[in-house]
């Protein structure tokens, strides 16, 4: 958000004071680059605001940003004095994250100053906290500046364990900034140990990282580290234009320290390359700005090439001059106790994690003993739930069996009397037509005793079978057929039949309108298809495809059809019932050809009604 937004938003909040903390700390940071002076104005207004509303979290953090602003503009001793106060109210609130990023600010401050021991265990306090509120990111920063300390020292392989350390964990959040940090930090490592092939390759792939994400305090940072590798190698040309590059950049950010380091790079390759005059003016800026943020290590690091510079000019009474000042500010970076104090606080570090790991593992321990015994009697209860539900179960099981069989056996018993009482209608209907003396009488009441013998069929298969929805389709059409050339047993001598029926299992509510429309199809081939004695042949087929379809085609060789006669358009009652039946109950389909006699097909799926029992 720009300076002139957060201004307005800033302008229109009335009783939030929170809001204009967090408002007013943001305009200071965005404000830093432009003008510190307004950064400062800015956070000291934060500061005043949250202790008149004595909020110690946003008075701490407001300490927090102002110790950052001097931080940025070197300042360290205020930035120190603020990371302090800080520091204090974050330890009465307990606030463990912040609590631990103003130890790491304080750490740093420290480091600038170059006392090493003090940074050192500022960094390791943070990282406790970072590692108790498992703070990833944090872990990995306090990994890297304690990597930067030991670098600092000379230690480079505990430098490298560190640093791979923290780009591991880098890594694992894909914290893309840092992880180009660490690819640099450890190209120099190998830098130093003069692998400088790995040194390249580990700076480029930071390198590269950075430039994507615009990082430009970072690409100043790799460009200086590629130009002391190049000067490694003697190219002292290449390693001016990348250190040239790299100072441009550091003084586009105003990263004063940085500025000082890249005098200081450019002033000793003027050295190398014998431009003495370039070297002094360098060295000497170098030196100032040095002076001016009491930066030790940058100081010492000009003193030790001014006096380069002289012995190469000659002048040596000078050369010695800077040479004891070099040793003078290098035992007071690196004093015994300096050093002692470090090992110190690192063997400190281990022992007290060792010790909050081994206590952390005795507190699960005993965690997991609980949650055990928990469990195992949640267990033993839920067994005996279950028991007691099984044995319900059963019971529930047996009672249910025992109520389906009642009603197979009720069922069997309703087809049996539906069964005999069609019968008995049909031994009516039989009686009463022998009482008429009409051949139309006759017929009719042979259709109508046809139809009811087939609907009876299906009671009759039902009560036979064990199952009580299904019928076997297959058997039913055959004891169909005996049935139809009983009834024509005249017709029935001169007609032969041929059967392809496969087994095909159907429900009760499908077979019962199926009977009636094949006793209608077959009964009208025995009593037209075949007149005045005359010889034929039925073909019946039943098939069940793999998409569950039923097909069922009846043909004969009969006289067929007269030419202008359609079945579907017939006011017959027969044909009126089997294309009713097909289309309203079956929800299938049939189609009729007459070529050598009449070829009926139907197909259908028996999916329109559900099992009974």
């Amino acid at each position: 958000m720009k300076i002139t937004d957060l201004e307005k938003k800033l302008a229109n909040l009335n009783n939030d004071d929170k809001g204009k903390i967090e408002l007013l700390n943001k305009l200071s940071k965005a404000s830093l680059k432009i003008s510190p002076e307004k950064a400062i104005k800015y956070a000291n207004r934060a500061l005043q605001l949250s202790t008149k509303i004595g909020d110690k979290k946003e008075n701490a953090n407001s300490l927090s940003n102002i110790g950052s602003i001097y931080r940025i503009l070197c300042n360290y001793n205020k930035a120190l004095h603020f990371y302090q106060k800080a520091l204090k109210l974050y330890e009465i609130i307990m606030d463990k994250k912040e609590l631990a990023e103003c130890l790491n600010n304080i750490g740093i401050i420290n480091r600038k100053l170059s006392n090493y021991d003090i940074a050192l265990e500022y960094y390791f306090k943070s990282l406790k906290f970072e590692e108790e509120i498992e703070d990833e990111k944090g872990i990995a920063i306090s990994l890297n500046n304690i990597g930067i300390i030991y670098y600092e020292l000379g230690n480079y392989d505990k430098a490298l364990i560190f640093y791979q350390k923290s780009l591991k964990t880098m890594q694992v959040i894909n914290a893309q900034k840092g992880i180009s940090r660490l690819l640099n930090n450890i190209g120099v490592i190998y830098k130093k140990q003069r692998k400088f092939d790995k040194a390249l390759e580990y700076i480029s792939k930071s390198l590269e990282i950075k430039r994507e994400m615009k990082d430009k305090d970072g690409i100043a940072g790799s460009l200086n580290n590629i130009g002391l590798i190049h000067y490694e190698f003697g190219n002292f040309d290449k390693a001016l234009e990348y250190s040239l590059e790299s100072l441009r950049i550091k003084e586009q950010i105003g990263d004063k320290n940085g500025i000082a380091s890249s005098f200081n790079n450019i002033g000793n390759l003027h050295l190398k390359l014998k431009n003495y005059n370039k070297a002094f003016t360098y060295l000497e800026q170098g030196l100032q700005l040095a002076r001016e943020i009491n930066a030790k290590d940058l100081i010492e690091e000009s003193y030790e090439v001014f006096s380069d510079l002289y012995v190469a000019k000659e002048d040596y009474k000078k050369a010695l001059e800077y040479y004891k000042l070099y040793s003078e500010i290098k035992d007071i970076i690196y004093n015994e106790e300096s050093s002692n104090k470090i090992a110190e606080m690192q063997t400190k570090y281990e022992t007290e994690k060792k010790e909050r790991e081994a206590e952390i593992f005795r507190l699960k321990n005993v965690e997991l003993e609980e949650k055990v015994l928990i469990r195992t009697e949640e267990l033993r209860r839920s067994n005996i739930q279950l028991q007691n539900e099984i044995i319900e179960h059963k019971k529930a099981e047996e009672q249910i069996k025992k109520d389906l069989e009642e009603k197979k056996i009720l069922l069997r018993e309703l087809f049996h009397r539906t069964k005999n009482n069609m019968q008995i209608i049909s031994s009516m209907l039989k009686m009463q037509s022998q009482y008429s003396e009409s051949e139309f009488i006759h017929s009719t009441f042979k259709t109508i005793n046809n139809r009811i013998k087939a609907m009876s069929l299906v009671q009759q298969k039902l009560y036979q079978s064990k199952e009580l929805s299904f019928i076997n389709l297959k058997e039913y059409i055959e004891d169909i057929l005996v049935q139809i050339r009983h009834s024509y047993s005249i017709q029935a001598k001169n007609i032969s039949l041929k059967l392809n029926l496969k087994e095909v299992f159907v429900l009760i509510d499908s077979a019962v309108p199926l009977g009636l429309i094949l006793n209608e199809l077959i009964s009208n081939v025995y009593q037209h298809a075949f007149p005045n004695d005359r010889k034929g042949e039925i073909n019946i087929s039943l098939n069940k495809d793999e998409y569950e379809t039923i097909d069922i085609v009846i043909e004969d060789n009969g006289i067929g059809f007269l030419s202008n006669f359609e079945p579907k358009k017939s006011n017959t009652i027969g044909f009126h019932t089997v294309f009713s039946l097909i289309e309203y109950q079956l929800d299938g389909e049939i189609n009729c050809t007459t070529k050598d006699g009449v070829k009926w097909h139907i197909k259908f799926k028996d999916n329109q009604y559900e099992k009974r029992v």
